[in-house]
């Protein structure tokens, strides 16, 4: 909000706008015409894996400016370790971050079994080197069905990536949805996404990628 005694300058485009746009601004005050955000998801790229090392959802073609965030559903991950689970990485044009410090998360959720019990999961706040789809209740071994989404926020903002999952897992009488949240510590562009085990185990499953405009 304005308050008195403020001063700044914007800069109005020097264009005229197209029908049902809005105006944006960036850091410095200049404004453009954009396109309103939508809601609507647009398909980017299937990656259906068979016993593989690791996914990647990369490549500049897909990661654009076009969306306001990006969302991976994944369907029926098997992996080939009794008690494995899945790690996100971000990718940049440098690489995949996967230091020690690139990465704090606070993990909360719940999980039901079959006798109508439940418990709460809360491993607080740390960092460590990659955003990982486990708290100890959320396993993707070789009797279980998981399905789940990732969702990249601010993938081109000049400050932290925010990560956040749902995972909807059943194994017998062990069932339940688990909500995790995180950040990634990087001010480079978002160019991929990569999904891999901590012990080498392969990963079998459907990954979809899409753009959120």
């Amino acid at each position: 909000a304005h308050s008195a005694g403020q001063s700044y300058t914007l800069t109005l485009p020097t264009t005229a706008p197209a029908t049902d746009k809005m105006l944006q601004t960036n850091s410095s005050g200049a404004l453009s015409f954009v396109d309103a955000p939508s809601g609507t998801h647009e398909h980017l790229l299937t990656v259906n894996a068979s016993g593989a090392s690791l996914v990647e959802l990369d490549g500049t073609a897909y990661f654009k400016t076009d969306y306001h965030h990006f969302l991976i559903y994944f369907q029926n991950v098997d992996l080939s370790t009794n008690s494995s689970f899945l790690d996100v990485q971000v990718g940049i044009s440098s690489g995949f971050l996967t230091s020690p410090t690139s990465y704090g998360s606070a993990r909360y959720g719940r999980r039901t079994n079959g006798d109508g019990n439940s418990s709460t999961l809360d491993t607080g706040d740390y960092v460590y080197s990659q955003f990982s789809l486990n708290n100890g209740a959320a396993y993707f071994d070789g009797d279980e069905n998981i399905q789940g989404e990732v969702r990249i926020w601010n993938a081109f903002d000049s400050h932290y990536k925010v990560i956040t999952s749902r995972i909807m897992y059943g194994l017998q009488d062990d069932i339940g949805i688990l909500d995790l949240g995180g950040h990634c510590k990087t001010n480079s562009n978002l160019t991929a996404i990569r999904f891999i085990t901590p012990d080498s185990a392969t990963i079998t499953g459907t990954f979809r990628l899409y753009g959120v405009k």
